[in-house]
């Protein structure tokens, strides 16, 4: 019998400084690959221009001294937690955190913002995907088209964000 596949974003890794980093997929599949990743949810394997290998980030070191950085780093931060069950982990996301901060992530950063942007597969009765983010002085919300590469940002009040919330949309804060 036939079968289709669905087009899916990569998992979310971290947000750090506005910039999203993704997990990215052995073959394009399901398997999580450790220490590589994307600036993009599109990000495809290891032959992709958003794609990084974590180990040749400047910022990259011995996993026992990036942990120690890490939990320093969870410590000055209230809302975070640090998990010492998985030192790889915690290694891998404090060197990438270092890396947006010291611009080394520049280049796989410009390549996504240039790459244009796939919607996942949407039900026919939708027509957009909206988004709630706080731009570091407006909340805005966007609405991206299911029909073409149109996208429009709105300037919206704390109130307007409030009921939103309460409609089941997610506000992010980047």
């Amino acid at each position: 019998m036939p079968y289709t596949t669905a087009w899916e974003p990569n998992d979310l890794f971290l947000e750090h400084g506005g910039h999203r980093i993704f997990h990215t997929y052995k073959n394009d599949e399901e398997q999580i690959l450790t220490y590589w990743y994307g600036t993009s949810s599109e990000s495809m394997d290891t032959e992709d221009d958003t794609t990084f290998d974590v180990r040749e980030l400047p910022t990259w070191g011995p996993i026992d001294e990036l942990n120690t950085l890490y939990e320093a780093y969870c410590s000055m931060r209230e809302w975070l937690v640090y998990d010492k069950s998985d030192k790889t982990e915690n290694a891998i996301r404090i060197a990438i955190i270092s890396a947006i901060d010291t611009g080394c992530l520049q280049r796989f950063i410009d390549a996504a913002k240039d790459r244009p942007k796939e919607l996942p597969n949407l039900p026919e009765e939708w027509n957009c995907l909206a988004d709630i983010r706080f731009d570091g002085t407006d909340w805005k919300l966007s609405l991206q088209s299911a029909f073409g590469e149109g996208t429009v940002s709105i300037t919206i009040t704390e109130e307007q964000k409030e009921l939103l919330a309460k409609a089941g949309f997610e506000c992010c804060v980047f």
